[in-house]
């Protein structure tokens, strides 16, 4: 996943090993993508 697939709350973002998220999937070039993705 690139980081431009976390939805951006106005700080950096990142996400740790593990972390549990909820994301919308669209099509990509390459087959489904996740797409908005948030920490829970």
């Amino acid at each position: 996943m690139h980081f431009s697939a976390i939805a951006d709350d106005g700080g950096y973002r990142s996400l740790e090993e593990g972390q549990r998220v909820e994301f919308t999937a669209s099509p990509g070039d390459r087959g489904p993508q996740a797409d908005s993705v948030q920490p829970l």
